[in-house]
């Protein structure tokens, strides 16, 4: 059974989406090899796999039914998939943050790939179940994991909502900063942690405000000569500038 390939085919990826696919493929690889080594449930040796929370299951000499069944299908893999989706979900969040890149734009990435896991895995399952049921010989249909993949997504989804909140709310306390550099050739850089940067002489600056019938800008700006950090960057220069005002 071929699974759905790993990716976004036709999406226009953010600059942080390689990273996003690196650790989405590695999280997909794990989750398959603890599907996968299933398939050796009645290949004749003791048969041992780790739940997440590192309890050991353990069957030997035994059929897929009854209680192996309940147990791969009934919270084995679901743990695992939590687990690798908020972490992932996570890093989008921090890279979106400290990339200064929109968070609902770089988590919508890492939930789309999550989601394309999540079908991949149950439907490893189901092909894993299927494999054995079978004789060897005759196998029976495949299980319908609809509900499965349902109610991961869900979880993805969730999950999802709640980093991007996060994200965003980091973003819109950031610290906006106004660095002024000398007077007459000096430049002003305004913007989010230096990311936008708009450059002009503090004198335009002023010349302009001036000129300007803008009485709540002169007062603004009269108030922003007056500060001693301001003050003390620009010297003697800045006294002459709030004459002009």
């Amino acid at each position: 059974m071929s699974l759905e390939v790993l990716g976004l085919p036709g999406h226009r990826p953010t600059p942080v989406f390689r990273r996003l696919e690196k650790k989405v493929k590695d999280a997909d690889e794990r989750l398959l090899k603890l599907v996968t080594k299933w398939a050796f449930l009645k290949a004749g040796p003791k048969f041992e796999i780790a739940r997440f929370d590192g309890s050991i299951i353990t069957y030997q000499g035994i059929a897929f039914a009854g209680s192996p069944v309940l147990v791969f299908w009934n919270g084995f893999i679901e743990p695992y998939i939590e687990n690798e989706s908020l972490e992932i979900l996570e890093e989008a969040g921090t890279l979106a943050t400290e990339c200064d890149l929109p968070p609902d734009t770089v988590i919508e990435e890492a939930r789309c790939l999550l989601h394309v896991i999540v079908r991949r895995v149950f439907s490893k399952m189901a092909d894993v179940d299927r494999t054995l049921r079978g004789d060897g010989i005759h196998f029976p249909e495949l299980k319908d994991v609809t509900s499965h993949i349902a109610a991961m997504s869900a979880y993805i989804d969730s999950e999802a909502q709640i980093v991007t909140l996060k994200a965003s709310r980091k973003r819109d306390d950031s610290p906006h900063n106004i660095n002024l550099s000398g007077c007459n050739n000096a430049q002003i850089q305004l913007g989010n942690n230096n990311i936008q940067v708009l450059q002009i002489s503090v004198q335009k600056l002023v010349e302009e405000v001036a000129r300007s019938n803008d009485a709540e800008a002169k007062s603004r700006l009269q108030k922003l000569l007056e500060n001693s950090t301001v003050a003390s960057i620009l010297g003697a220069g800045a006294s002459a500038l709030f004459g002009m005002l």
